[in-house]
């Protein structure tokens, strides 16, 4: 088989995921539980630290609205264009540090600087997001929200993330299941 087309069914696939774990998580524990775990975020930094920058971009921009077409969840303005965003960049920074920059020669160390960067960065241009839509549709926001909503209700979340993705990513990479490698 093609490898784009094995990159195409496995970046589908991390959508189909993030949208049932999501549905999953919500139906356990509804919207706040969903907040601190933030369970589309997974497959996003996943496709994109594993497949790359254009493909984690695209997924990272469509799951969110995907999700919206098939449950409602989230709602477009302003939760869903802020996932959007969001999540794009995740797929995006994460997928471009994983190809095109070595921080060193242990890979399981590239996929952790390579995640982290692409959360701090993805968490900034959400807040960038709100601190323009935000006042324009008069909704509050400070920094203090800034901080709380994204680093201090998803806390949970963020250590599940960074205790199992690079696991993941680096599990596959070795194990040479995909054979989407070179």
């Amino acid at each position: 088989m093609n490898k784009e087309i094995k990159k195409i069914i496995i970046a589908s696939s991390c959508i189909a995921v993030a949208i049932v774990f999501a549905a999953v998580v919500h139906l356990v524990g509804g919207q706040p539980l969903g907040k601190i775990i933030s369970p589309m975020h997974i497959p996003v930094f996943i496709c994109g630290l594993i497949l790359g920058w254009k493909y984690g971009l695209l997924v990272g921009i469509l799951t969110p609205l995907v999700s919206h077409m098939f449950r409602g969840i989230p709602p477009i303005l302003p939760t869903g264009l802020g996932m959007c965003l969001e999540l794009g960049t995740y797929g995006f920074i994460s997928g471009l540090i994983s190809e095109k920059v070595r921080f060193s020669n242990k890979s399981l160390l590239n996929i952790y600087l390579a995640l982290i960067i692409g959360m701090l960065v993805g968490k900034i241009v959400y807040g960038l997001y709100c601190t323009i839509y935000f006042p324009l549709n008069s909704i509050p926001w400070s920094f203090k929200l800034f901080i709380t909503s994204l680093f201090v209700e998803p806390f949970i979340g963020i250590i599940i993330q960074l205790y199992s993705i690079p696991f993941v990513v680096y599990g596959i990479k070795k194990s040479g299941i995909l054979d989407i490698y070179n």
